[in-house]
């Protein structure tokens, strides 16, 4: 039986998932019931949130698994659908997972940037703010999506080393979170 059987597609495991989440099982529950780890219900249950669209290349063979997980870094459908045609229009040797994943966090602020590192995304979410995180990388911290608040709470941690310095005496302090090499160059 197991030799003339077609294999489940991958999606349909995706959908049962779905099933039963919607039916109101747990994540355990899903978990225990088909002998995977918790972790993986919920990739199972976010690659079940990308869009029909892109799920429905994926069953035709336009696309493969990682490229569907990278599309799953966000729950918005249109941000998606857009990033599926444009990506769809580059040469072979660019249809890489990374640039969708990338094309779809391009708005945001890598976890792992000078900025972020400084405030800590822990005091950053402590703030207010919220991180897009990607359940299939292990790796990273994530994207910080409000660069405004980041770059407040920058401002103010900066500002406090600056009242720091110049109470222990320093003549000049001045902040620049920004500067780059031309503008370290003025310094000599």
């Amino acid at each position: 039986e197991n030799e003339i059987r077609q294999a489940m597609h991958p999606a349909d495991q995706f959908d049962a998932f779905k099933a039963l989440a919607d039916g109101g099982v747990g994540d355990e529950d899903i978990a225990a019931r088909f002998g995977v780890t918790v972790q993986v219900v919920r990739q199972r249950l976010k690659l079940a949130n990308v869009s029909a669209k892109i799920i429905a290349a994926y069953r035709k063979g336009d696309l493969d698994l990682e490229c569907v997980m990278a599309f799953a870094v966000t729950d918005d459908h249109k941000a998606q659908e857009w990033v599926w045609k444009e990506w769809r229009s580059y040469p072979d040797y660019q249809r890489e997972a990374e640039n969708i994943r990338a094309m779809l966090t391009q708005q945001h602020i890598d976890a792992a940037s000078k900025l972020a590192l400084f405030v800590t995304v822990k005091a950053y979410e402590k703030a207010g703010g919220s991180v897009m995180r990607d359940l299939f990388d292990a790796d990273s911290e994530g994207w910080l999506t409000d660069a405004e608040l980041l770059n407040r709470l920058v401002t103010e941690k900066l500002a406090a080393v600056q009242a720091k310095l110049i109470e222990d005496g320093w003549k000049w302090a001045e902040i620049m979170p920004d500067i780059d090499y031309s503008g370290l160059h003025r310094f000599e």
